[in-house]
C-alpha cells in the first residue's frame, strides 16, 4: 500500500514538473518568435551627406528598441562621407557602395541585401527621435497582418529647429489607425508620412515593385503613393521623425496633390495605371509648367 501511494506521488510529481517544463518553454518560444519577427533592418542612401550622416546614424543607435542591422548604401559620395562610414565604429552597420545610380537605385539596393523581414529607411539628413522603431513594432505587434507601418513628423530647418508639417488627420488615436482618404486629406497639405518615418515589410515593398528607377516625378513621393493606392497602411499620429525641410519642399507637396488627384481620377474611371501614370504626368507637367 505504501509503495502504490509513493509511486502515485513521484508519478503526480513528475508529471506536474513535467507541466511545468512544457509551459515554460511554450513561453521561451513565444518570445524568441516575437523577437525574430521584430528584428529590423535600416537601410540609410548616401551621396554626400557629411555634415549630416553622423547626426542620423546617431538617432539609430540612440533607439530605445535596438536595430538589428544598419545597411549604408553610398552612391557615388565625393565629400568625405564614404570615408566616415568606413572609420565608424558599429558592429552591425554594413555598407555597400555602388556608382552613383541615384537614391532609388540605392534604397532598392539595400532593401536587397536586408537580412530581416521588415525594412526602414533612413534619408541622411532626417533623424530618429528615440521612440520610433518602438512605435513602429507596437504598432506591428498589435496588427501582425499589416505590413506597413508610419508615424507623424516633423520638419527642421538647417538649424533644427522643429515645425509642425500640415497634415490633416482623421483621428487622434495615439494607439494608431488605419489612414485612409488620403488623396482628400491632404489636398494643399504635407505628405502624412515620409520615407524615414515608414517601417514596411521586405516582402511587400518586393511585390510593390520597390522605387522607381528613373523617374521623372521624385522617386520617394511616388513611391508612397503607390503604397497608399494599393496598401493598407497603419499609422501613429505620434511624432517620432525630424524631417529636413528641402528648398520649396511645402510648394513641392501641393503641386504633388494635383497629380496624386489626377492618378486617382484615372485609376477610379478603370484606366490601366501605366496609361493614368503616364497621362497624368503630362498633366502634371502642363499644370505647373514644368
Amino acid at each position: 500500500m505504501e509503495r502504490n501511494l509513493r509511486c502515485c506521488f513521484y508519478f503526480d510529481f513528475y508529471f506536474w514538473l513535467a507541466t511545468c517544463c512544457f509551459r515554460l518553454s511554450k513561453k521561451l518560444i513565444s518570445k524568441w518568435e516575437v523577437s525574430i519577427m521584430n528584428k529590423l533592418s535600416v537601410v540609410i542612401p548616401l551621396h554626400d551627406h557629411i555634415d549630416s550622416i553622423e547626426r542620423a546614424l546617431n538617432s539609430v543607435l540612440n533607439q530605445y528598441e535596438k536595430v538589428d542591422e544598419i545597411i549604408v548604401v553610398d552612391d557615388g559620395s565625393t565629400d568625405g562621407s564614404l570615408e566616415f562610414i568606413q572609420s565608424y565604429s558599429c558592429y552591425n552597420l554594413k555598407l555597400i557602395e555602388q556608382p552613383g545610380l541615384g537614391v532609388a537605385a540605392a534604397l532598392n539596393k539595400g532593401v536587397a541585401s536586408a537580412r530581416n523581414a521588415h525594412v526602414a529607411f533612413l534619408d541622411p539628413a532626417d533623424t530618429w527621435l528615440p521612440f520610433f522603431t518602438l512605435e513602429m513594432k507596437k504598432l506591428e505587434q498589435q496588427h501582425p497582418h499589416l505590413n506597413i507601418f508610419a508615424s507623424r513628423y516633423q520638419f527642421v530647418d538647417s538649424h533644427q529647429n522643429p515645425a509642425d508639417a500640415k497634415i490633416r488627420l482623421p483621428s487622434a488615436n495615439p494607439n494608431g489607425f488605419l489612414l485612409s482618404s488620403f488623396y482628400d486629406a491632404n489636398k494643399r497639405n504635407d505628405l502624412p508620412f515620409v520615407i524615414s518615418s515608414m517601417l514596411i515589410s521586405k516582402a511587400r515593398f518586393e511585390k510593390l515593385g520597390g522605387f522607381p528607377i528613373g523617374n521623372g516625378i521624385d522617386a520617394q513621393r511616388d513611391f508612397l503613393l503607390k503604397i497608399l493606392e494599393r496598401s493598407e497602411v497603419l499609422y501613429s499620429p505620434n511624432i517620432h521623425v525630424h524631417h529636413q525641410m528641402k528648398v520649396n519642399e511645402n510648394t513641392d507637396n501641393s503641386k504633388l496633390s494635383a497629380f496624386f488627384s489626377l492618378r486617382l481620377f484615372g485609376l477610379m474611371n478603370g484606366l490601366p495605371l501605366n496609361s493614368v501614370l503616364t497621362q497624368s504626368k503630362t498633366n502634371y507637367k502642363k499644370g505647373w509648367q514644368l
